[in-house]
């Protein structure tokens, strides 16, 4: 056997893990949030806190979190006055002028999803972590949709007073052709170079830039249009178009047949899950403007307004804004589970999987911004800020390291300390290359 086909086994069939297990994973990032802006002095023990805490938590730790837990809120523990609710809301001097949660819910949601792009190649990294094959979760599959549903959060909905149509309308085009190039590249690195390949993630051409590279399209093109003229709602037309999908897929047994069974003798059938699935990543994206738009990034009549509107009548906070919408579409979620045929299914991205996404990141959001509001947080976290201000680039770096080091060395017969090694090593260049990009103000 080629250690191609044993690497495309080694991602292959894979069952996932539950829910709460992921968010157990996912959850340390709270309180190294909460401690980071103590530490900042220090950039080793910020990269300890953002990247070596992380990594240790999907690898050699994953069945003793307690102890990362506690070492990402040691440093907390020795400063004064760090928690003081009271403090905070009667302080007139303070005010937020950054989403700085939005900027930590970001970034450590693309730290995560690159330490598992390297990282699910080596042993070292739990099977139960990847990708699963068709039905089920796992902390690989949460990544890719929440990469989705930030990118909506901080879309744009319509062009600024300062930005022209025109000009609008140029960027989309240059940033999907730039990612369109770079789907078409990874297609033939891997196709020319024996790298390997899990047809059944997207299909035989198509991959993960090409959907990145269609949203945007799609998106200012069918759908921006068509809410002008109708004004529908983006959430409630998000769940109208992942709702009708997936009543197809109920009522009629030959769309699954097809799916899954299929032969792959034409470009639909070679590319049926990444084709059927792109509809689900779009309602996913409108969703995330939808957050976005009318909670998170809403525009306030005064600076020093920081309540948003919730049905229509109710004026909130953004933590009880995002905590509502998250027991709303969390309770749809098993509402759904409870009457739909089929589980969740990342490979589909069917109704169960796109409310699971959103009703996840929601929560996460929630809890950042509760970070927010009781402690008095008076700049946005340095590190943070590099690695989200350069999101995509540093995930098109991600992928082409992940190549690289692939292309130079066994990962499946590496030991775990040289595994770590590597990784560690990666999670450095990464950084470096946040810090490259920001230094000559590189932006895609």
């Amino acid at each position: 056997m080629s250690l191609k086909t044993t690497k495309e086994q080694f991602v292959s069939n894979l069952g996932g893990s539950d829910t709460q297990e992921i968010i157990n994973i996912m959850m340390v990032f709270i309180p190294i949030y909460a401690t980071s802006q103590y530490i900042q002095e220090s950039q080793l023990l910020m990269f300890v806190m953002h990247f070596v805490i992380p990594l240790l938590m999907v690898t050699l730790y994953v069945e003793n979190k307690g102890l990362l837990y506690i070492f990402s809120i040691l440093p907390i523990l020795f400063m004064e006055n760090s928690f003081n609710p009271l403090k905070t809301r009667s302080s007139k001097q303070f005010k937020k002028t950054k989403k700085n949660f939005l900027t930590a819910y970001r970034a450590h949601m693309l730290i995560m999803t690159t330490i598992a792009i390297l990282g699910v190649d080596f042993n070292v990294f739990p099977r139960k972590l990847a990708k699963v094959e068709t039905w089920g979760t796992s902390l690989m599959d949460l990544g890719v949709g929440s990469f989705i549903f930030s990118g909506g959060i901080v879309a744009r909905v319509k062009p600024t007073r300062s930005t022209s149509k025109a000009s609008m309308k140029s960027l989309i085009f240059r940033k999907s052709n730039i990612l369109f190039v770079l789907g078409l590249l990874r297609l033939i690195f891997v196709k020319n170079l024996e790298y390997q390949e899990h047809v059944t993630e997207y299909g035989v051409h198509w991959n993960f830039f090409i959907t990145l590279g269609l949203l945007p399209l799609v998106h200012d093109f069918i759908i921006q249009p068509f809410i002008g003229v109708t004004g529908i709602n983006r959430g409630i037309l998000a769940l109208t178009l992942a709702s009708s999908l997936e009543l197809w897929l109920n009522k009629d047994e030959r769309v699954l047949k097809f799916l899954i069974e299929a032969e792959r003798n034409n470009l639909l059938s070679s590319n049926r899950e990444g084709i059927y699935s792109f509809l689900g990543y779009v309602a996913i994206f409108l969703m995330g403007q939808e957050v976005g738009g009318s909670i998170i990034l809403h525009p306030r009549k005064t600076s020093n307004d920081s309540k948003v509107m919730i049905f229509g009548s109710y004026k909130v906070s953004n933590t009880i804004a995002l905590g509502v919408y998250t027991v709303l579409c969390w309770t749809l979620n098993q509402l759904v589970l409870h009457v739909d045929k089929y589980y969740i299914s990342r490979r589909f991205a069917n109704l169960p999987y796109v409310l699971w996404v959103v009703s996840y990141n929601l929560g996460f959001l929630t809890a950042y911004s509760f970070v927010d509001d009781i402690l008095i947080r008076e700049s946005t976290d340095s590190m943070l800020t590099l690695i989200n201000d350069n999101g995509l680039l540093l995930f098109l770096l991600a992928n082409i390291l992940t190549g690289l080091i692939n292309m130079s060395m066994n990962t499946l017969e590496a030991s775990s300390p040289k595994s770590i090694i590597v990784l560690l090593a990666y999670c450095m260049a990464l950084y470096l290359g946040a810090c490259i990009l920001n230094k000559f103000k590189i932006k895609l």
